[in-house]
């Protein structure tokens, strides 16, 4: 709500700001004047759509960092469930479990809190419950141990994953370059209002589309404010699909392995 107050003030001062400096230009106004307003006019449309191009190509790189993200995080998950189905049981279905938990909570909990800037601790305790497992167990063959140590590797490489997706998620536009969309926006629709436009209607039918053509480029800007909110956003479909992956692995028949003997 506070940072909503000052982009609602910093609006309101760019628009009363514009419309008391030009009015106060064309109180007085000469050929030289209007002459100034000619060359100002295209100055404000080339920094609105430098700011504009700028912010665009930030949000979709942090967009397509964020899909990729997805993409090798869903994928260690699944490694980590082939994994851990190698290592005997009670620590390998244990393991299993972790992950399917794992996915469940980064799904339906984590990934609404990540569309507004944040994670939560819940899937990162879930993998330290994970990694306590595999390391107090102590297998003496020396087979097992490497299976041991392979799950450990895909743990390590999901929690990497885990953090980068931590990491995304507080991600978002920089305030000041958002407010830079709004206030040229502002000054490209005010900018010909000011300048003393006729009445006739197809002055107005003018104004009105182009007021409406930089609403909805700053409203396309804001879709792109954080990885994974907005129209753009990424969505959970990778995890969902290493779900129905480890539904799939369930269904294989399982390793004849001995018991877990610490």
């Amino acid at each position: 709500m506070q940072g909503a107050g000052v982009m609602a003030t910093a609006l309101a001062l760019t628009a009363a700001g514009t419309v008391v400096t030009v009015r106060m230009m064309r109180r007085n106004a000469s050929r030289r004047d209007e002459i100034v307003m000619g060359v100002l006019g295209p100055s404000i449309g080339a920094l609105h759509m430098l700011i504009v191009a700028f912010a665009l190509v930030a949000g979709w790189q942090s967009v397509t960092d964020a899909d990729t993200s997805a993409d090798n995080e869903a994928k260690r998950a699944i490694e980590l469930y082939w994994s851990a189905r190698a290592v005997p049981n009670p620590v390998g279905a244990a393991v299993q479990g972790d992950v399917r938990t794992y996915a469940q909570v980064t799904i339906h909990k984590e990934w609404p809190m990540m569309r507004r800037g944040d994670l939560g601790d819940d899937s990162g305790l879930i993998l330290d419950q994970a990694r306590l497992r595999l390391l107090r167990f102590h297998p003496k063959d020396f087979s097992v141990e490497q299976r041991r140590l392979d799950a450990m590797d895909r743990l390590r490489d999901l929690s990497g994953f885990h953090d980068e997706r931590s990491s995304l998620a507080g991600s978002r536009l920089p305030a000041m370059l958002l407010l830079g969309v709004i206030g040229t926006s502002l000054l490209m629709i005010i900018f010909p209002l000011v300048m003393g436009l006729e009445g006739s209607l197809h002055s107005l039918a003018w104004a009105i589309t182009t007021s409406m053509l930089f609403t909805v480029t700053v409203l396309v800007v804001f879709q792109f404010e954080r990885p994974y909110g907005g129209a753009v956003g990424i969505r959970p479909g990778a995890m969902l699909g290493a779900q129905e992956q480890f539904a799939r692995i369930d269904t294989y028949p399982p390793t004849r392995l001995a018991p877990a003997k610490k």
